[in-house]
């Protein structure tokens, strides 16, 4: 697939981009009880239009939502790899998923005159690595299953002014 973009607004400067947006999927059975998948995705996201007003909109008597005709499409590479086993009495598989979005538009907070000031930007990285495994157990004669799963999220959002790293077990 492919994005084609083209924005025109009063007094800003147009801004057209072409972008293409391709999927690979590949599978390996190795047997009739093993399988490793992967799918990588590259996907090209467009500002809402309603955000690229240059307009002030009052939320309510502390805050308002500024729009930002400066936005610009971002690109995200999305890759997931998937291993699992599967028998008649136990299973096991793991899992790893990549988000990475360059320039990603994102909420940005500042304060001026009194008043918080929510605007959408452009920020330099959208980072997040899931990797989850999980085990299964078949017991007295396939009437009770026991499974357990667990994993770590990782993310890391990187803005202009600041860089947060978020882990959750």
């Amino acid at each position: 697939g492919g994005t084609a973009t083209t924005i025109n607004q009063v007094n800003q400067k147009p801004y057209s981009d072409v972008r293409f947006s391709p999927t690979l999927r590949m599978a390996y059975q190795f047997n009739d009880k093993i399988q490793l998948r992967y799918r990588g995705d590259m996907m090209v996201q467009t500002p809402p239009l309603s955000e690229l007003n240059a307009v002030d909109l009052p939320i309510d008597s502390l805050q308002i939502r500024r729009g930002n005709p400066s936005l610009k499409p971002w690109t995200s590479y999305l890759n997931r790899l998937t291993f699992s086993y599967n028998s008649k009495f136990f299973r096991f598989g793991a899992e790893v998923y990549d988000h990475y979005s360059i320039d990603p538009v994102m909420e940005s907070t500042i304060r001026e005159n009194d008043m918080f000031i929510r605007i959408m930007e452009n920020h330099k990285v959208w980072h997040q690595v899931l990797s989850t495994g999980y085990v299964g157990l078949s017991l007295l004669k396939e009437h009770i299953y026991v499974y357990a799963q667990g994993g770590l999220n990782w993310i890391e959002n990187g803005g202009e002014k600041y860089n947060h790293i978020i882990r959750n077990w």
